[in-house]
């Protein structure tokens, strides 16, 4: 089959599952059912009121062990530490993916539609812990700034079957306190009753980040630094934000905008140009060295309350011995990283299953990174991705 010879992009929407939300307080207490399960004759063999008892317990147990399993899965994400059991199909949802356009997209194969009716929908009682929080979070870390952000709501293609871009407007701090807060799971049950979303009270900021080929044919990775707000001390590609300021034509990255200030055009453009230069900022290589990039998915990570990212691919002009050369001699927030590792692309297409070392220390948004360039690559040769999705 020639997975690369329709021109309409295949968009996968998977709404996150009900109990996938579900917080301490809604895990069932130990005794809640034991004694309608039981026995109810007095005279019943005691053996057999043992036995429901002890399935009745492994039951709880297990349970408690898979709920503190994947708490400490999350906070391992969060804090840095490694994760063993990440895979495609558990730990992302896929908004798109490029299976029909195996090269990816192109700037004018996408559109945005801006509305307010994308922002994010406050909770009374909530906002209050967010400028509270934020407040305390600065005191310890004084590199942290807040500025506005887009704020993702879904794509869908148009009649022309362009990729179509539903935004409105968020910002960095709701993000912290929203996607990234211990309460997060609290905010998407609020939001499922209350608006049919379990997304709807959280920031959803529409992130980058992606795969940069270096003219040797080698894929560009980031030791990411301990002070980083995300993914701190571990594995990842270049990445950032698309800022609504610049969309807008100012320089100025803590300016917040009004709607009616943004072109739709300006927006796209932005979004795709936003990749370029986190490039250019994380790793000095100057925008001329960079080029021919492809949208190759949109991904919702669930560590982080399910923030959706774009991935990009683009290649450099550059080798690796002249952009660790370049990296040195410092950027704008080449700070952001403490190193820079080189694989070839072979090598990183089948980095999950053959380069398990590296694969570990990656960060789930490199990971996802990763996972879409390789299945991407895979259907442009007409093969079978190895990865469940």
């Amino acid at each position: 089959m020639d997975f690369c010879s329709s021109t309409t992009p295949t968009v996968i929407v998977i709404e996150q599952d009900e109990d996938e939300m579900s917080s301490s307080e809604d895990l069932p207490p130990e005794s809640n059912t034991a004694e309608d399960k039981r026995v109810p004759d007095a005279a019943a063999d005691q053996g057999v009121v043992a036995l429901v008892e002890a399935l009745e317990e492994h039951i709880h147990q297990s349970e408690r062990d898979n709920h503190e399993k994947s708490q400490q899965q999350q906070m391992s994400q969060i804090d840095g530490h490694y994760d063993d059991d990440w895979s495609m199909d558990d730990d992302v949802i896929i908004d798109y993916i490029a299976t029909d356009r195996c090269d990816g997209l192109n700037v004018d194969d996408c559109r945005v539609e801006l509305g307010s009716q994308y922002n994010r929908k406050t909770l009374a009682e909530f906002e209050g812990k967010i400028e509270l929080r934020w407040t305390e979070r600065l005191k310890t870390n004084t590199r942290l700034f807040n500025g506005q952000k887009f704020r993702f709501d879904s794509v869908v293609t148009d009649g022309d079957k362009n990729l179509v871009f539903k935004l409105g407007l968020t910002q960095y701090r709701d993000y912290v306190e929203t996607n990234l807060s211990d309460d997060v799971a609290w905010l998407q049950k609020k939001g499922k009753e209350m608006l049919n979303n379990s997304q709807g009270y959280l920031a959803e900021p529409l992130a980058v980040g992606g795969v940069v080929v270096t003219a040797d044919g080698k894929v560009i990775f980031q030791q990411r630094s301990a002070w980083v707000a995300e993914s701190a001390g571990q594995l990842d590609l270049p990445g950032g934000h698309p800022e609504p300021s610049e969309a807008a034509g100012c320089n100025n990255l803590t300016t917040f905008v009004e709607m009616e200030d943004l072109d739709a055009r300006k927006v796209i453009e932005e979004i795709f140009q936003s990749q370029i230069k986190e490039v250019r900022d994380e790793v000095n290589i100057p925008v001329e060295h960079l080029a021919d990039i492809k949208l190759l998915g949109i991904v919702r990570n669930r560590v982080t309350g399910n923030r959706p990212v774009c991935y990009f691919k683009m290649t450099c002009s550059l080798n690796e011995a002249e952009i660790r050369e370049l990296y040195n001699q410092g950027g704008a927030e080449t700070d952001e990283s403490t190193g820079l590792l080189f694989l070839s692309t072979q090598k990183v297409y089948t980095m999950e299953k053959d380069e398990v070392d590296t694969w570990k220390q990656l960060c789930p948004s490199g990971k996802a990174a990763v996972t879409l360039f390789s299945i991407t690559h895979q259907l442009s040769m007409e093969n079978r991705p190895f990865q469940q999705v």
